[in-house]
Formats: structure tokens, sequence, C-alpha cells
């Protein structure tokens, strides 16, 4: 099949010659998303142009697997299925360490550029994978897990433990944000402390600070602090993709202004 094929799209723009009547063959854009780290949204906009959109047939998301590859920390060498059980099945264990653009040699590099995967090195889907999965099934779905993942909007009630809503991505950055947070509680140690919020808002809890993250450049790098990071947000921005594609669309950019939110404690 010849058919044509760009990447990159405004999800709201589709092209002239993608609109009825005007639509010779269809379009498939080779890479309508990109992975890069923690961005890669408006995943649901953009499938709700194609699905819209005579002519418009889909698309692949840039990329499938991490490039990051697996390095002894101690030399600098990689490590591989020969280095006495250093790797398997993408598996880190202690010592080695994903490595990107200029861990191994040059100066000449694009940096974590690599790392913009739907999976970890070792097959491990990112948040990205299930966020696609539930888009792309026939009925949106009542995704009865909804909110078990990141960014997903909650529905009804989940829990998790803390060292589970970090995302490790091969650079580290924040991660495990959930939206829609209407209160949540903190337990542990035999105590407890339920939070209520003034209405749905971006929350995530985890062992960092967003500075901590900042300072390093590798997954092995942070060290957790021994309690818990509580971050509520106001407003939330995406991510957009400009590393290579179009900024955040308008709709989830936070405007200038004041913004105010309240939330109520009660410890048990």
């Amino acid at each position: 099949m010849n058919a044509p094929s760009s990447p990159w799209p405004r999800a709201t723009d589709p092209p002239a010659h993608a609109l009825p009547g005007e639509q010779t063959r269809p379009l498939i854009r080779c890479e309508y998303a990109h992975a890069m780290g923690e961005s890669n949204g408006t995943l649901a906009d953009t499938w709700a142009a194609i699905e819209a959109t005579p002519g418009l047939q889909g698309g692949f998301i840039g990329e499938f697997r991490d490039h990051g590859i697996l390095q002894r920390v101690n030399d600098g060498r990689p490590a591989g299925r020969g280095g006495a059980g250093l790797y398997d099945n993408g598996v880190t264990a202690p010592g080695p360490r994903r490595a990107y653009g200029g861990d191994v040699d040059g100066t000449i590099h694009d940096g974590a550029f690599v790392a913009d995967p739907v999976v970890f090195p070792g097959r491990t889907p990112k948040p990205v994978m299930y966020e696609h999965r539930e888009i792309a099934a026939p009925a949106r779905l009542s995704v009865e897990g909804e909110g078990a993942w990141q960014v997903l909007r909650p529905v009804g009630h989940h829990s998790a433990a803390v060292d589970e809503l970090f995302t490790p991505c091969l650079r580290p950055q924040e991660s495990g944000g959930r939206h829609g947070v209407r209160h949540f509680t903190p337990s542990g140690a035999g105590h407890e402390l339920s939070v209520r919020l003034d209405g749905p808002r971006q929350v995530s809890v985890n062992r960092y600070r967003a500075a901590d993250l900042a300072a390093v450049g590798h997954h092995d790098e942070p060290v957790p602090r021994p309690g818990c990071v509580v971050h509520i947000h106001a407003a939330y921005r995406g991510l957009g993709t400009a590393s290579c594609g179009p900024d955040t669309s308008p709709s989830y950019r936070v405007p200038p202004g004041v913004h105010r939110w309240s939330w109520t404690l009660r410890a048990r």
C-alpha cells in the first residue's frame, strides 16, 4: 500500500488531504506521539481526531523499547548476559545501571533522547502503555482499574505502597501523579492521616523532592528520603513533546493568574 505519512501532528489539526472529499489515500502518522520520559500526552485527543476524520488511519508512537544499555558502574563497561548474571530479562541487578548518551564515550551525543519508549529496557511497561491500552480498547472501558496508573482520572478507591507510585525513568524525573484526586489517606506505623481536597486535584506521593530528581542523571542515583513527600497541585501543566514535536496543547497549559486551593487534614 502506498500511503502518505508525516510525524507529530497537533491532535486538533488534521491535514487538509485527510479531510472528507479530498483524500485519495489514507494517512498513517509515522510518529504521532513521542514517549520521552513522562511526556506522551493527548493520546485521547489524538485518537478522537483519528476516529472522527475519514482518511486518518492511525499511526505509531515513538518508540517501543528504551534504548538504554546496561553498564557496569565500577568500570563503565557494558554488562550483558555474560556478565556473571548482571542482566537477565531486562532486570538491573545492584551494580549496573542503564546508560545513555555520554555515559560510554564521546562528547557528541543526544543525552537522554534515546529514552523515549513505551516500555523499559527489560520490556516492563511504562504508564503510557496502560493509558494507550484503555484508549485503544473497542469501548472506553468503564476501566475498572482506572486510577491505578498515574495521570489517569481515578474512579472509586485505590491503594498502593508508596514505592509503587514512583516510575523509575532512565533519567529520573517527577512521576506518579494521580489526576482528579478528591481525598487520600497516607498510613503506616500505626498512624493515619486523612487529606480531603476542595476539588479534584493532581496529587503525587513518593520519597523524593523535585530537586532531588533534577540533581541526578540516572535511575540508581536518587537517595530516597526516610519519609514521604506529598505534592498537591492547584494546577498542572502537561509536558508536551516540544523536544521534537508540538508543544503542550493550549487546553493543558496553566494560564497566568492567581490559583487558590485548600485542603483539610485529619490525623488518627
